[in-house]
């Protein structure tokens, strides 16, 4: 999908909008993984996790998130300007991952895509964990296992 930024017209608060391309859409598989990733940040709450607000499909079919807008930058993004990360830093942020992922399994949620990319720091170096697209969650069984196989 694509994330737009976008402002609420009543609240004049900013989210960050989460739609599925036209095309993926119509990819029973893709459109399951988008779902999941919705079902799965609504469950898993924690001050950690990218806060999902909505959820919905629009008339022609495509899926959307509404979530937080998390100022800051990625931790790849962090790591990728060379210029590493304080041991001290590396710990603040590394718990707060940990802490997310303990809230997640809590909910019976595991994310099944940590990695740099989907953990966002913010210029005060509070953490959200995002992106649970291929997250397993307890009680999806039979058909939706296919979206989450092993390869994909």
């Amino acid at each position: 999908g694509v994330v737009y930024l976008v402002e609420h017209v009543r609240l004049k608060r900013p989210f960050a909008l989460k739609l599925l391309h036209r095309e993926l859409a119509a990819q029973p598989e893709v459109a399951a993984r988008f779902v999941r990733e919705g079902h799965a940040s609504a469950r898993a709450r924690h001050a950690n996790i990218v806060d999902v607000t909505d959820f919905g499909v629009l008339g022609d079919g495509r899926a959307f998130l509404v979530m937080e807008v998390v100022e800051g930058t990625t931790l790849d993004r962090m790591l990728e300007s060379g210029q590493g990360i304080e041991p001290r830093r590396a710990v603040r942020i590394g718990t707060q991952v940990a802490l997310a992922l303990h809230a997640a399994h809590e909910t019976g949620v595991i994310h099944r895509d940590v990695k740099p990319s989907n953990v966002f720091v913010d210029p005060d170096d509070r953490v959200k964990l995002g992106d649970f697209g291929i997250a397993k969650i307890s009680e999806f069984t039979g058909a939706n296992k296919a979206a989450t196989a092993a390869g994909r």
